[in-house]
């Protein structure tokens, strides 16, 4: 049976006049013929537009089995068909920028839950404004950057510390700081309830910094990785991992551009941190669609990732939906594609190469030999150009020239995007400083 006619959202009247406008050639640049309607398990090719499809991501997209060849990588033109908003006329204080994503609703919804709890818990309400919710959170800021081993010090006669001591009296910060909430505790599903929510008594923190993180616009580049929040309060979600320089923390996903701000995350909490899909990508391929929701596409967005998210399957949904991606990959990932043998490789000596192009699905797969053998995949970009760079050689005891693709390099930098997030990172620490609340 034709697929087609099983698709409600796909019709054959969509595609051919998808055809006749040639809409297909605009954006991926093929010819008349892409999209077939035969009877085969073929018969709809994955070089259809954004029209037909949408603005997202589809789980339906049928990917054809890739054919691998030892062919030359055919460059497109990846020109960003976006831009970048004006600068602002003025240089603006930190505290605004700070606003931007901790802004006023978010602060009032604290002050309201903080006097709900209060009034539910005590029988009286303790009548906190934003105003003072605002000092109440920058006193925990200014603890945060200076320590003492007792909050107490900090309105202690020996220790006293100006900037705190006059802002709030120290049994005003603890009102406040007994009674501070962010969710009505009343609402809160049980355990058992299959739609409990693990992060319930933050989720409007959360969600409220999620939108305003999505507000600002990603640049070309962008980056997915997970982060750890160092954390060590009580929580179910708190994760351990031994090769981290944080061992214990909050396992977050996150995506941000190389301008080294955060467009959106999403909190690990176990089965269940997002809702089951069709996509056949597994969690690591979803939780990249999911971050991408953000990004425009057909625009030419770049997305790196590493071999815990990335595969061909996920390419190939990247590239038909409208995103280019790159990164690293694991070899039972690649969908069957082989390479040279590693022995032979090695005979070759450090910067050899061997690299293999599916000419069904115009997907790109290297792999390289460095200390060990890095295997990269992508959609959009091929190893050229090589270039030569240094590496320290352990046999001969100094730094020797290797060949070095273009392709690596693009991974690489990438990833750097990742490592200047510490501004938008600290927005979602600071719900994570109040240990008490988030026992879930």
């Amino acid at each position: 049976m034709n697929q087609t006619e099983n698709n409600d959202e796909i019709t054959l009247d969509m595609l051919d006049e998808a055809l006749e406008s040639n809409l297909i050639d605009e954006v991926f640049g093929f010819s008349e013929g892409t999209v077939s309607t035969n009877n085969n398990d073929d018969d709809i090719d994955l070089q259809i537009p954004p029209e037909v499809f949408g603005n997202g991501f589809d789980e339906t997209i049928p990917i054809r089995d890739p054919k691998w060849e030892d062919t030359d990588w055919i460059e497109e033109d990846v020109t960003w068909l976006d831009k970048l908003p004006d600068p602002p006329d003025s240089l603006k204080y930190p505290y605004s920028y700070f606003k931007m994503i901790i802004d006023d609703a978010i602060i009032k919804n604290l002050s309201e839950q903080t006097n709900l709890y209060s009034a539910q818990n005590n029988g009286f309400s303790l009548n906190t404004t934003p105003q003072e919710m605002e000092q109440f959170l920058g006193i925990y800021l200014f603890m945060s950057i200076v320590k003492m081993p007792s909050y107490r010090m900090f309105w202690s006669n020996r220790t006293r510390f100006n900037p705190v001591f006059e802002t709030m009296s120290r049994n005003r910060f603890d009102n406040l700081r007994t009674n501070f909430h962010i969710s009505d505790n009343d609402l809160m599903l049980p355990r058992d309830n299959p739609l409990h929510d693990k992060l319930f008594k933050i989720r409007p923190f959360i969600s409220s910094v999620q939108n305003n993180f999505k507000k600002i616009q990603a640049d070309e580049f962008c980056a997915i990785d997970e982060i750890i929040i160092p954390f060590k309060g009580r929580s179910q979600m708190k994760q351990y991992n031994q090769n981290k320089p944080h061992k214990w923390g909050i396992k977050v996903f996150a995506i941000a551009s190389i301008s080294g701000f955060i467009h959106d995350f999403e909190i690990y909490v176990g089965k269940g941190t997002l809702p089951a899909t069709g996509s056949g990508l597994g969690i690591s391929g979803d939780i990249v669609i999911r971050l991408l929701e953000t990004v425009p596409k057909f625009k030419n967005y770049k997305v790196a990732t590493d071999n815990w998210f990335n595969s061909y399957n996920l390419q190939c949904h990247l590239k038909f939906s409208g995103m280019l991606g790159i990164g690293t990959v694991r070899t039972n990932r690649l969908s069957g594609c082989t390479f040279k043998n590693e022995k032979d490789m090695k005979k070759s000596g450090r910067g050899t190469y061997d690299t293999k192009v599916d000419t069904t699905n115009k997907i790109v797969a290297t792999k390289w030999y460095d200390n060990k053998f890095v295997h990269v995949v992508s959609n959009y970009k091929g190893i050229q150009p090589l270039d030569e760079v240094e590496r320290w050689s352990t046999a001969k005891k100094k730094e020797l020239l290797y060949l070095d693709q273009h392709q690596l390099k693009s991974t690489t930098g990438l990833w750097v995007v990742l490592t200047c997030t510490t501004c938008s990172l600290s927005c979602i620490e600071l719900i994570f400083a109040f240990e008490d609340i988030i026992y879930v």
